[in-house]
């Protein structure tokens, strides 16, 4: 599990992808139930200020379409409202997380990140 700080929003970023890993550190935060069979990536957020993603495919466009997920959510929990006026923010902020979590999903594309041959 990696553990980003998201700055400057203030908020905390925890990768994983491994399933088990991710259900573990969400039941941290909500006693409600997720099943994640069949899917290849999650983000929850939790109290406005923690995220808890999954990359379970390996695949770089499932990182992408998930850290696009926290990007908006950080912004709207930090009131600035993803318009042309403001997008340039939603991008820097993506670009930065891909940046430090891509190196985390290529070292798990050999093991984790697999999708099954069932």
């Amino acid at each position: 599990m990696t553990e980003l700080e998201i700055r400057p929003y203030g908020h905390t970023l925890f990768f994983t992808c491994d399933k088990e890993a991710f259900l573990t550190k969400r039941s941290a935060y909500t006693e409600i139930p997720f099943d994640l069979e069949g899917t290849t990536g999650c983000s929850s957020d939790f109290g406005a200020i923690t995220h808890v993603m999954g990359v379970f495919d390996g695949k770089t466009e499932t990182l992408a379409h998930e850290v696009a997920h926290v990007c908006i959510k950080v912004l709207e929990y930090s009131g600035v409202p993803i318009t042309r006026e403001s997008s340039e923010a939603f991008c820097y902020l993506l670009s930065d997380l891909l940046e430090k979590l891509t190196p985390h999903l290529v070292i798990a594309e050999s093991t984790q990140c697999e999708l099954s041959s069932e």
